[in-house]
């Protein structure tokens, strides 16, 4: 959340714990979350860039 909004979401359709789109799809929403750790601070390297 930033300034009281939702700035990223990944539904787990699957019994809340598996994502039921493509991977491909999968792929793109995992850059984008890894990019908005990256510019919220997040220093570390285990989510891989």
């Amino acid at each position: 959340m930033q300034e009281g909004e939702v700035i990223f979401e990944l539904p787990l359709n699957i019994a809340g714990m598996l994502y039921d789109g493509s991977m491909p799809k999968l792929m793109a929403e995992d850059k984008k979350m890894k990019a908005i750790l990256i510019d919220h601070g997040y220093q570390y390297q285990d989510p891989p860039v």
